[in-house]
């Protein structure tokens, strides 16, 4: 699924820009005062941040083996 392939720093940069619309849409919330909705966007934010933090022990891991 999360290869290591020449593409993984493809999409950690689409994760990691999904991460950053997350968190600004978590800003927005709080500056509007409006926080009715916002928890899916911070559940969404760290649902995204466990899967970079999955690819790079993985990658880690693959590391070591070598």
């Amino acid at each position: 699924m999360f290869g290591l392939t020449d593409n993984s720093s493809k999409r950690i940069s689409e994760i990691e820009l999904m991460r950053f619309v997350a968190a600004f849409l978590i800003l927005c919330c709080h500056m509007n005062g409006t926080t009715n909705y916002g928890w899916i966007a911070v559940e969404f934010f760290f649902i995204l941040s466990g899967i970079l933090m999955a690819q790079s022990a993985s990658r880690i891991l693959a590391e070591k083996r070598k």
